[in-house]
């Protein structure tokens, strides 16, 4: 049996609130772990330790300058900082957390 006009606007409606949600969750998550801070279940610690694993070399060269040129290490380190929060990030399952907070705002 066909869809209801109804039906289908509330497929579409939901479908929007989850992109929103998804785009607030991550907006959240970013802030947190850039902060160093602990969002859901990832925290400063997954996000030192995946600037190592993707910037080992970046972090070397930016502690061997702090002393010469801090300006550019704090960029180096910024630089690696935004790619270890984008791989956290990417690890993270924002979908599921978007749903799971539209199940619930339904369920309530």
């Amino acid at each position: 049996m066909p869809k209801s006009h109804m039906q289908h606007q509330r497929e579409i409606d939901r479908a929007s609130d989850i992109e929103l949600d998804m785009e607030r969750i991550e907006q959240e998550a970013r802030e947190a772990l850039s902060a160093m801070n602990k969002h859901m279940n990832m925290s400063g610690f997954d996000v030192l330790e995946a600037a190592y694993d993707l910037g080992s070399d970046e972090l070397e060269l930016a502690f061997s300058m702090l002393d010469r040129d801090p300006l550019e290490a704090v960029r180096i380190l910024k630089e690696v900082r935004a790619k270890a929060v984008n791989d956290v990030i990417g690890r993270m399952d924002i979908r599921a957390m978007a749903e799971e907070e539209i199940n619930r705002s339904e369920a309530a």
